[in-house]
């Protein structure tokens, strides 16, 4: 079996990984790959999912030492850190997020709606939907999960690796955690203070199952297996 967890940054797909590697898995992670999705043929994929304004924080303060950012200070932790937060602040409304495609949905949108004909703006659900449906061009059958991941509890993560038919313990495994990095103090002041923040100008999707769908699902749409 072969296994990819297909992303955006920062949507819990290290912990999604290492699950996988630790119990003996072969799996890739890839962070917006179309041609890798195009190319080689995975019985699952996993995409995790997560707000994009908690994405681009979390991917900021990741990213923040690269040139894209303009900060014009050394790539030193401790520069970085004595900056007045409102430079972060700044930083994380002025870039233009939707350009970039470890961050933007699109790129997943166009892998999914290419690939295996799905249109996952009209997919709605709670914690995680399994879609089965043929690569167009391998002509074989992929499991697709969408999935909340990092908001599901440990009974629904069981539950989705039991509909899989997967064998993965230590559920609760995280790394690569914002909180536990050396900007923590920085990352959390800044959530708080983008906290009414509704960065309008960003494209998502929302998955919610109470939101209602605009046009009915015609045949050609996925098979949900749950």
């Amino acid at each position: 079996m072969k296994v990819c967890i297909y992303s955006q940054q920062k949507t819990g797909s290290t912990s999604l990984y290492y699950m996988f590697r630790n119990n003996k898995y072969d799996v890739d992670k890839r962070h917006y790959n179309y041609n890798a999705i195009r190319d080689i043929y995975y019985d699952i994929i996993i995409i995790p999912l997560r707000n994009i304004k908690d994405i681009i924080i979390s991917g900021y303060f990741e990213n923040v030492t690269k040139k894209k950012f303009y900060l014009d200070i050394s790539k030193n932790h401790n520069d970085i850190l004595k900056l007045p937060i409102e430079k972060h602040i700044e930083n994380i409304l002025n870039y233009n997020w939707n350009k970039d495609n470890h961050y933007t949905i699109r790129g997943i949108e166009r892998t999914l709606r290419d690939i295996f004909d799905i249109n996952i703006t009209e997919i709605k659900f709670d914690n995680y939907k399994i879609i089965e449906k043929d690569h167009k061009k391998l002509n074989k059958k992929t499991k697709i999960v969408l999935c909340n991941f990092v908001q599901m509890n440990t009974e629904q993560k069981k539950q989705m690796f039991s509909d899989l038919e997967v064998n993965i313990n230590n559920i609760n495994f995280h790394t690569n955690i914002g909180e536990k990095k050396w900007y923590k103090n920085i990352y959390t002041q800044t959530k708080i203070l983008l906290k009414n923040e509704n960065f309008d100008d960003l494209y998502d999707i929302d998955f919610t199952s109470d939101t209602k769908i605009e046009q009915p699902l015609s045949i050609t749409d996925p098979i949900i297996i749950k």
